[in-house]
This record gives structure tokens, C-alpha cells and sequence, in this order.
């Protein structure tokens, strides 16, 4: 085989070998969408959660402070 088809070989075998993500990586995504996926559904349990009596009072008093301005 003539050097420039090895060349042109050894190019095309190096960006397959770029555009896949390593073993790490992978394993990094998957982690990182098991935390995101637990992240979302905690944050939404507290979505649902009513508003604690104590700070309804407190917003209420700065509605109305922000009124007699």
C-alpha cells in the first residue's frame, strides 16, 4: 500500500476514533443525567408543596408596605 493511502487511512481511523466519546465520558453523561433527574424530580415534589403559613404573612406584609408607598 502506497504511503499516502496509509495516510489517508490512518486520518480516517483517528476521527472515528475522536468523534466517539471515551469510556469516561460516557460514564460522566450517565451520571450526569441520573443527578439531573433527580435534581428535577425533588425540586418538583417541592413544586407542590404549599407555601409555609409564615412567609404567606411575611409576602402579605410587603405587598402592602409596597401599596402605601
Amino acid at each position: 500500500m502506497p504511503q499516502h493511502d496509509r495516510n489517508i487511512e490512518a486520518k480516517a481511523r483517528t476521527a472515528t476514533a475522536d468523534q466517539q466519546p471515551s469510556a469516561e465520558a460516557r460514564a460522566r453523561s450517565v451520571a450526569e443525567q441520573q443527578i439531573n433527574e433527580n435534581l428535577r424530580r425533588i425540586y418538583q415534589e417541592k413544586l407542590q408543596e404549599d407555601v409555609p403559613d409564615h412567609l404567606r404573612v411575611l409576602l402579605e406584609k410587603l405587598k402592602e408596605q409596597d401599596r402605601l408607598k
